[in-house]
């Protein structure tokens, strides 16, 4: 998922990511003495994305997450809060909702693998999230997450929603034949990701 609100991009992901994090932090505190000694107090958007997590508190949503997955976190675990970090995108589960301050498992009633995580903005939209119970019809081993959105329609797009069905509308499409590029470039550079993964039909 990709949001544009007030002209900037915001970021949410969903699914299976195969990751453990248990509750090791997926942000970043700056520490002010090397904002000082690098002068970085003189740039309000380097500042801006080093105190990004303070939008969660200005919104009452914990930093500290909780889980009841007791697994050690694994290598996929420290590479997904890797990139919550240097994107400045935080993990809903147990923060909101239903599960907040529970963590409920949801991988075979053992682990926590399934996220919806999102950048700090996308939060306040957030009116609902929970862990389903499991049911064997929709999945073999996941719980499903379930959460809604609430958000106004921008002004230029009020009165335009019969024109979805517009047939000369572009549309954003997975190409599974570059899937190795979004690999790299997740790990290399997250603007990429936009830039050379996602593609018009």
């Amino acid at each position: 998922m990709l949001f544009l609100k007030k002209e900037k991009l915001e970021y949410g992901l969903i699914g299976d990511f195969n990751s453990k994090t248990s509750v090791l932090p997926d942000y970043i505190i700056p520490d002010d003495n090397i904002i000082d000694i690098l002068n970085l107090d003189e740039d309000n958007e380097i500042l801006e994305y080093l105190f990004d997590y303070q939008n969660l508190l200005r919104n009452n949503i914990p930093l500290h997450r909780v889980s009841g997955c007791f697994c050690k976190p694994n290598n996929y675990g420290h590479r997904l809060l890797n990139l919550c970090k240097k994107i400045n995108i935080y993990i809903v589960n147990s923060r909101v909702g239903d599960d907040k301050g529970v963590g409920a498992r949801t991988f075979k009633d053992i682990s926590v693998v399934d996220y919806l995580i999102l950048s700090s903005q996308l939060f306040p939209l957030l009116q609902k999230f929970a862990i389903a119970e499991f049911e064997p019809l929709f999945s073999d081993c996941h719980s499903a997450l379930c959460f809604e959105f609430q958000a106004s329609l921008l002004p230029h797009t009020r009165g335009k929603l019969g024109d979805l069905n517009d047939t000369n509308q572009t549309f954003v499409k997975w190409n599974s034949n570059r899937s190795s590029e979004f690999v790299n470039c997740s790990q290399t550079d997250s603007e990429a990701i936009l830039a050379d993964v996602l593609i018009s039909i």
